[in-house]
């Protein structure tokens, strides 16, 4: 083993706690905040522990952030491979997951021969599909590292039942199962299990989803289809969790950024507006008989109530898809809907050159968004599905005014800091979206208080997504508030 200098940057007091946490067990979770140095953290581990054949599995927006973060922090000269494959005329582009498969063993019988330890950096979607799953399975790896765990928190999901894989291969050889997040719990606690089933196989909260959900989970019946009833299970129940916490406690050691870094205050406030009588109408009906007609024959519908939040979210947005061709129809058409009015009105607030990022959910949005910015005289950039014209590598370019960004395509890898302005045009259910979202400006950069503007029409479902937003943000937190007493009383001797 390594000693404590064995990383070219000198670690911070809760990053010296976390390598040693790591050193201590088998397995553990850093679930620390943005900008508490999650990469320094774990390489230091590394470098301590001696590791030699390290699996890293991450977001694609992530994987070319690894090698940076060994050549910065490593004391050892690693050889980090993180998805090039070197064709004839320099790298390929778009190469298949066998290619890169063949690229990773290659550079693996590579740093073998140079006596060198080898990272390997995949990302998530490639880590079960053809050769790559044999490659990742049989490398004898000492150390799987899963970055922004909380993506694979589906427990039927092909990467994490083949991460789940990987790690139990790696415990079984004495190696060590890192897993970061900055977000544990995105919708609930029981977001834990399956990122638990890696660190432990089970041996905590059992190895069968379906029976931990109807011991823990807190059950709840929605209609759905036909008139049916279906339960399902949102969050965790009272009586079950004080039994939750010590089960998951001494594998997680949680720091949130405030608890390391100073950022600037953050303001939460909201722009209230009535929805136009047409398209409360339309709302109405669509609410009550999960149809409704739209000017020009059109008809939407909701196939069932399921869908239906979605589809009356779209109606405060101001259009509706017709039921037939799935095309996007305006409620009031040749009138600005009564959304993207609130915005304009909200930007008059906001001064001219002030950098300004407006998420939401829809592509529709983003279209009435990049109208708003040119009715005020913005400059308007993008960061979504469809384009990325508004960003400079991970961070708003210096150019735009207004960034209409998709809150999937503003998470994990994203700098925003160089605004201090946020409005939420839509928002969805994902509490993991919407807290990688604000954490993408209110983190370490920014040096100035940060304001998020939620755009929320009158009685409508905008309330009660937020509400329910907020709601499992307080869960969340209380549960980590209490994992991380229960890891104070242990570092004091307190039963």
């Amino acid at each position: 083993m390594t000693t404590a200098t064995a990383t070219r940057t000198e670690l911070w007091g809760h990053q010296r706690e976390g390598v040693d946490f790591i050193l201590a067990r088998p397995a553990s979770m850093l679930a620390w905040g943005m900008g508490a140095g999650k990469s320094l953290g774990v390489i230091g581990a590394l470098e301590e522990a001696g590791a030699e054949r390290v699996l890293i599995a991450a977001p694609k927006s992530v994987v070319e952030v690894w090698p940076d973060q060994f050549t910065q922090h490593a004391g050892r000269d690693w050889q980090v491979w993180a998805g090039r494959v070197q064709g004839a005329r320099g790298a390929l582009k778009n190469p298949s997951v066998d290619r890169r498969a063949a690229a990773c063993v290659e550079s693996y019988s590579g740093a073998l021969r140079l006596g060198r330890p080898f990272a390997s950096v995949v990302n998530y979607e490639s880590t079960w599909q053809g050769d790559m799953a044999d490659v990742l399975i049989g490398t004898p790896w000492d150390t799987l590292v899963i970055d922004e765990s909380h993506r694979v928190k589906s427990p039927s999901g092909k990467a994490s039942k083949l991460l789940a894989r990987i790690a139990q291969r790696v415990r079984d050889r004495g190696g060590r199962v890192i897993l970061l997040t900055g977000t544990p719990m995105p919708h609930s606690p029981l977001d834990l299990w399956a990122q638990l089933r890696a660190l432990d196989g089970g041996e905590r909260l059992g190895t069968n989803f379906h029976r931990f959900q109807q011991s823990f989970g807190a059950p709840e019946e929605i209609r759905v289809a036909g008139g049916n009833l279906r339960t399902v299970y949102k969050g965790l129940r009272e009586d079950r969790r004080e039994d939750f916490e010590a089960r998951v406690a001494d594998v997680i050691h949680h720091v949130t950024t405030t608890d390391v870094i100073d950022l600037p205050e953050a303001i939460d406030t909201y722009c209230a507006f009535d929805l136009r009588p047409a398209t409360a109408k339309v709302y109405a009906q669509l609410e009550r008989d999960m149809i409704a007609d739209l000017d020009g024959g059109a008809v939407a519908t909701a196939a069932n109530a399921m869908v239906l939040p979605l589809r009356l979210a779209q109606v405060t947005s101001g259009y509706l898809p017709d039921a037939e061709s799935g095309d996007p129809q305006p409620i009031e058409p040749g009138a600005t809907p009564e959304k993207a009015a609130a915005l304009e009105d909200r930007l008059g607030d906001i001064p001219a050159g002030e950098p300004v990022v407006v998420f939401c959910r829809f592509r529709r949005d983003l279209d009435n968004i990049r109208e708003v910015a040119a009715r005020t005289g913005r400059t308007y950039g993008e960061l979504s599905g469809r384009s990325r014209d508004g960003m400079d590598g991970p961070r708003m370019a210096a150019h735009v005014d207004l960034l209409g960004a998709q809150l999937q395509a503003g998470g994990v890898g994203i700098d925003l800091t160089r605004a201090a302005h946020v409005v939420y045009y839509s928002l969805d259910f994902k509490l993991a979206d919407y807290a990688q979202s604000r954490a993408r400006v209110h983190r370490p950069g920014q040096d100035r208080p940060v304001v998020y503007h939620h755009l929320l029409a009158r009685d409508t479902v905008d309330w009660a997504i937020w509400g329910a937003l907020r709601r499992r943000e307080e869960v969340v937190g209380a549960v980590i508030a209490a994992l991380k007493e229960r890891s104070s009383s242990k570092k004091e001797g307190r039963p």
